[in-house]
């Protein structure tokens, strides 16, 4: 599919920013949400209307030679959408995020971002259809057993793996309970042996051209494999598949959450008890992109002797784990690392799990538990690893 040049070039990049940073009232209340905001030194260039007025000046005034400062302040945000939620609900509804997605592509347009740390994702993105630097043939190395391979055999459903469950060694517990679970419900699914990344952090980091070839790759895929249903395993994937790809109407996306449910409703799934106190994450991509956060809940709530305690901050409202918007190849300076903070919230809950569904989140609040030593007091698990422990 042809990409539409017109539509990412600068004059179209500039008109966005301009035509949605004039219906700004700078209330400033969207500060009150963001996550930047309570873990970095809290200046106005770390919070939502700060990162805007930002790359509206930088149009302005031409101040696009200030390129260490524009991708420090741009790329520090992690997409988690709070900004936006918050601007629709208190003040006037402008589409925040928007504003810093276009500044995003206009820096990479003149060739000033992404933050340096980040462009060897976008290089590796484009040489091995992944962001870690690994080789493309070895992204299903880690899969042991008999599984359909798309295109070659016709499915009904595609399970769409995702880069991180295919190269992390932790994360593809995962992806392995996903499977175990499909295959105990007798599921007919395939994995697309030509897959490559979503394209998700490519689109995030400013590079719609990147995104585009790799979304045409996975298109062509899905569409030759006949499958009516693809499932993700990561909420990036599920919102990119979702909001960005142009599937049919025949095909349906769903997270694989929102799968698990509809197996434990059809009673394909009979989970045993389980005694255990949990507390859920909503990540960001499935909750404030995408208003689903009762289907992972529905899951967790259906296995006997499971009890499930809420955070202060939850599902709409829940609190970011700071992996999103490149933050994975990015470090800036904080006064506490959002993922801690979060962790502190899941450890005044007294909950003995702390339970997530989304790679990226594992990894962040995993890396939490370790840095503050809290191995005794709480465990991270995936909600399929849970499901599959009880199926």
């Amino acid at each position: 599919m042809p990409v539409d040049e017109a539509k990412y070039s600068e004059e179209a990049l500039v008109k966005s920013v301009e035509n949605n940073i004039f219906k700004c009232w700078n209330c400033n209340f969207c500060y009150s949400t963001c996550p930047i905001n309570q873990s970095m030194i809290p200046y106005m260039v770390h919070g939502p209307s700060g990162i805007t007025q930002s790359i509206y000046y930088a149009i302005k005034w031409d101040l696009f030679s200030k390129r260490e400062e524009l991708t420090h302040i741009l790329y520090s945000c992690t997409t988690c959408n709070s900004c936006t939620i918050t601007c629709k609900e208190m003040s006037a509804g402008v589409e925040v995020l928007k504003i810093i997605e276009e500044g995003r592509k206009l820096l990479v347009d003149k060739m000033i971002g992404p933050a340096p740390s980040q462009r060897g994702a976008l290089k590796s993105l484009q040489s091995n259809g992944n962001p870690y630097a690994q080789p493309g043939e070895d992204r299903f190395k880690w899969l042991k057993g008999e599984v359909k391979w798309v295109p070659e055999e016709q499915v009904d459903f595609i399970l769409f793996v995702g880069c991180t469950p295919s190269y992390d060694a932790t994360i593809n517990k995962m992806a392995k309970a996903i499977i175990s679970i499909f295959k105990k419900a007798g599921i007919d699914f395939g994995i697309m042996r030509g897959e490559v990344c979503c394209g998700s952090p490519a689109l995030r980091m400013g590079d719609p051209f990147l995104f585009e070839d790799l979304k045409g790759k996975n298109t062509e895929n899905i569409l030759m494999s006949g499958a009516k249903k693809v499932i993700t395993i990561s909420p990036h994937c599920y919102n990119t598949l979702v909001h960005d790809y142009e599937l049919p109407d025949g095909v349906e996306v769903l997270h694989y959450t929102q799968f698990l449910e509809d197996l434990l409703r059809r009673g394909l799934i009979k989970p045993k008890p389980k005694e255990a106190k949990v507390t859920y994450h909503d990540p960001c991509y499935l909750t404030k992109h995408n208003d689903v956060w009762e289907a992972p809940r529905q899951v967790l709530t259906a296995i006997p002797g499971l009890e499930l305690v809420e955070m202060p901050h939850s599902k709409k409202y829940s609190l970011c784990c700071g992996g999103g918007g490149g933050r994975m190849w990015l470090e800036v300076e904080e006064k506490e690392k959002i993922e801690r903070i979060r962790l502190h919230e899941a450890l005044e809950t007294g909950a003995g799990v702390l339970v997530v569904a989304c790679p990226w989140c594992y990894t962040m609040l995993n890396n939490a538990i370790l840095d503050m030593g809290k191995e005794d007091k709480i465990t991270i698990m995936d909600v399929a690893q849970i499901l599959d422990s009880v199926a």
